[in-house]
């Protein structure tokens, strides 16, 4: 945008170009410019360009009126000439734009089978946790039922067991002891002191 192939030889020096120590400055730059004089065929097409650019004709040839592409007519109008390399290049980035559009959407197709997929998945977690639930609490259930009713019947086991030995005990004491003759000798301590029981147990003696 800057360049202008009519500048002063002293206003761009040419640092690619051996110069003459006579033809450098103190700072030891050539005072050369980047465009040399001797006439060359980029100097001209720049200097064309520039002059036509200036006057208002961007397309050589042209008048002012195509100056601006934006148009429909100018754009129809600077339209390139066919040539093979370009149809090519352009089948080829249509191939590939088809082919990178196919493969967006083959990825968006396994990113929604994933996000269904995780959804099924997430959904069964929570089926199966529910009915683990509820398996333990059947399973606690029953445990519960079954300890009671074996501590129920290990209960009343015992406790008629209890109740025999306690029945075979009171027989057995009855054997050894009878009331009848437990009765007879209470009879015959009725109305003695403990003193005369005291004297009673020393005769004996």
């Amino acid at each position: 945008r800057d360049y202008d192939p009519r500048a002063r030889e002293e206003d761009v020096p040419r640092r690619h170009e051996w110069v003459h120590p006579k033809e450098k400055d103190q700072a030891g730059c050539s005072m050369r410019s980047w465009t040399s004089s001797a006439p060359s065929p980029t100097k001209e097409f720049g200097s064309k360009l520039w002059e036509q650019s200036a006057a208002g004709d961007t397309a050589p040839g042209r008048g002012a009126a195509h100056q601006d592409w934006r148009r429909p007519e100018n754009r129809e109008a600077r339209q390139p000439e066919p040539s093979p390399i370009r149809d090519a290049l352009g089948a080829v980035s249509e191939r590939l734009h088809e082919k990178i559009c196919a493969r967006l959407q083959h990825l968006e197709a396994k990113e929604r089978e994933r996000d269904r997929h995780m959804a099924a998945m997430s959904k069964f977690a929570t089926d199966l946790q529910e009915k683990v639930e509820d398996v333990q609490m059947r399973i606690i259930s029953h445990v519960d039922k079954r300890v009671e009713e074996y501590c129920g019947a290990l209960y009343e086991e015992q406790r008629h067991e209890l109740a025999r030995q306690l029945e075979v005990m009171a027989r057995d004491m009855e054997k050894q002891c009878p009331v009848e003759r437990v009765a007879r000798q209470a009879e015959q301590f009725e109305g003695v002191t403990t003193a005369e029981l005291v004297e009673r147990g020393r005769q004996v003696a």
